[in-house]
């Protein structure tokens, strides 16, 4: 983990990304550790041990390795006023609850950082929501729980067996979602892609939020494989930002199949093992919500 940073250089990744891969380290090797210290102690004096633990940790090393290698993608393109910087983290989730909504009032607040609420969740990983506190409409369901329906928008819909689609709000409400197995909602937009290919919602939306910013963004690449992008703006030399048609390229060369914009700006923020990764405009802004996976299941 000490060496990261060096071998990380020599090979000519992105310096943005060194700190996080040295983080990833640092958590995935003891967390690699423990795995295998209590396989061995599960068939400890037992014959046949060593082929044992191996059927026992192996399975469970993957998640680990996988989160790890996902979660630390720190990816630079272009230079000079064209560069743009931006995070990635790739989510294998056999179980789509461990993605869990995180809200500013479990912390007896209207609104908070997402790092403070990442902190609060005991989070490893966790990203800026759709900051629904800014608004009072929209089908917001966090964690199976209806929080708003009144439905305005096109909203994205996470299923209990991590699959995603897209709903119209106004055709059903939030409590009817739950009944049919939502686990998690985001209501802000526009879509980004629709099976496999840029979303024509992208021109229904307004001048301004078409231009480019710092954004937040989730897609599906197959149900429970997840991958939440942040990409950096407003600092020339170091990331311009995005339009929405250049951030759908970014999930559609990941192979997403449907993939959704959250909020952005300030707000867009990517947390990874007890600091932020990214570089949002003017510094944190306080929020309502966050998406998260805490480091033990809940």
């Amino acid at each position: 983990a000490l060496m990261a940073p060096a071998r990380g250089l020599q090979f000519g990744l992105p310096a943005e990304g060194l700190p996080v891969r040295g983080l990833s380290l640092l958590l995935g090797t003891p967390g690699l550790s423990l795995v295998g210290a209590v396989g061995a102690a599960l068939t400890l004096g037992v014959r046949g041990g060593g082929v044992l633990v191996a059927l026992l940790v192996l399975p469970l090393y993957i998640p680990v390795l996988i989160f790890g290698a996902g979660a630390v993608e720190a990816v630079a393109e272009g230079t000079g006023a064209s560069k743009i910087t931006y995070f990635v983290a790739n989510l294998e989730l056999a179980d789509a609850t461990r993605l869990r909504g995180g809200l500013a009032t479990d912390l007896g607040r209207t609104r908070a950082t997402a790092a403070q609420m990442a902190q609060s969740a005991g989070a490893v990983f966790a990203v800026s929501g759709d900051y629904f506190g800014f608004r009072n409409t929209g089908l917001v369901v966090r964690n199976g729980n209806v929080i708003v329906d009144k439905g305005a928008r096109t909203a994205l819909v996470l299923q209990r067996d991590g699959s995603m689609t897209v709903k119209e709000e106004r055709s059903v409400t939030a409590r009817r979602l739950v009944a049919r197995g939502a686990w998690q909602t985001a209501s802000f937009g526009p879509v980004l892609l629709e099976g496999g290919k840029i979303s024509p919602r992208i021109r229904q939306t307004t001048d301004y939020i078409k231009q480019r910013h710092p954004r937040a963004g989730v897609c599906m690449r197959s149900p429970g494989s997840i991958t939440f992008i942040v990409v950096d703006g407003r600092r020339t030399g170091y990331s311009r930002g995005v339009d929405l048609r250049e951030f759908a390229r970014l999930f559609r060369s990941r192979g997403c199949t449907v993939a959704y914009n959250l909020d952005g700006g300030r707000t867009a923020t990517m947390y990874f093992d007890g600091r932020v990764i990214n570089r949002p405009p003017g510094g944190q802004r306080s929020i309502s919500d966050i998406f998260y996976v805490a480091a033990m299941p809940s």
